[in-house]
């Protein structure tokens, strides 16, 4: 992950350094998230046709 740190005349616009970075973050979390229920739902239907 890059982390830019504005200087002077960068910290007029520091909106594009911010947003660009959040949503990266925000999709890795979405599919990580998505990745982590899909698991979980397996685990739980092997778990219950086992029973």
């Amino acid at each position: 992950m890059v982390v830019t740190i504005p200087s002077g005349g960068e910290s007029l616009a520091p909106s594009r350094y911010v947003i660009f970075p959040l949503s990266k973050i925000y999709r890795a979390l979405f599919s990580f998230r998505l990745c982590m229920t899909s698991v979980v739902h397996v685990a739980l239907c092997e778990h219950l046709h086992a029973a």
